[in-house]
């Protein structure tokens, strides 16, 4: 379940109305074109009724029925570090909504958005404009379950790039936020770290990615941003500076 972000009468919508340049005839050709597309390529077990309700606030910002956190964030035509950031923050999300955005936004996006040619664009304007923050944007209520959580996300990073780095992935979505990643490190459990990656094992594989000539733009992208982060997280990874268990 994503949540649901309508419970309000009011216009949550009002701050970022403009986002939607309806009397631009480009814009709205290609936002429809690209509709067509997500419709016919990226969303299976999406029900009819789903579809039309999201093909409508898409195109052209209007809502009549449910629309959860990560499809509405998505749905939502932001196209600049600064836009992703105002609609990050509006009124079509609440707390929770931030919450389940910042953790899960980067995977879910880039299956809903597969194939489009602004998509990494839009990742990247996600991560600067949110995730540049650096974690954790949202604290969780205790040390312990900020512990966990930072420890969850870390462990599906690194998992993600070294399938990405080893050539068992040809893009993944996490790749686009190292900085947010790594300074998760800092409040991770290290002995679950360490038991999910031995650390020289990952930058060794990532210094072997920029020595090789595979011509995997992402993993050499990725690879090139962790050995330049190499110092960083060695100390967060060993840093005693995280949240312990217990509350």
């Amino acid at each position: 379940m994503e949540g649901n972000i309508w419970g309000a009468k009011r216009d949550k919508l009002e701050k970022i109305r403009y986002l939607w340049k309806l009397d631009d005839p480009e814009w709205m050709r290609q936002r429809k074109a690209d509709w067509k597309y997500i419709a016919a390529n990226n969303l299976a077990g999406v029900s009819a009724k789903e579809k039309a309700d999201w093909k409508r606030y898409f195109v052209l910002g209007e809502k009549e029925h449910y629309i959860g956190y990560l499809s509405a964030y998505f749905l939502t035509p932001f196209s600049s570090p600064e836009s992703a950031h105002e609609v990050f923050w509006s009124d079509i999300l609440d707390s929770t909504g931030r919450a389940m955005v910042e953790t899960g936004y980067l995977d879910w996006a880039a299956e809903k958005g597969q194939g489009l040619p602004w998509l990494r664009s839009h990742l990247q304007s996600f991560v600067e404009g949110v995730l540049g923050q650096g974690y954790p944007l949202i604290r969780k209520d205790t040390p312990s379950s900020q512990s966990h959580h930072a420890t969850l996300i870390s462990r599906w990073f690194i998992s993600r790039t070294k399938d990405l780095m080893s050539g068992e992935l040809e893009y993944c979505a996490v790749a686009e936020a190292v900085d947010y990643h790594v300074s998760a490190f800092t409040f991770a459990d290290p002995a679950e770290l360490t038991a999910t990656c031995d650390l020289e094992h990952y930058i060794c594989l990532a210094k072997s990615v920029l020595k090789s000539e595979t011509g995997r733009q992402c993993a050499y992208e990725c690879a090139e941003q962790i050995v330049a982060k190499e110092d960083t997280i060695r100390a967060n990874w060993s840093s005693l500076e995280h949240f312990v268990k217990g509350d």
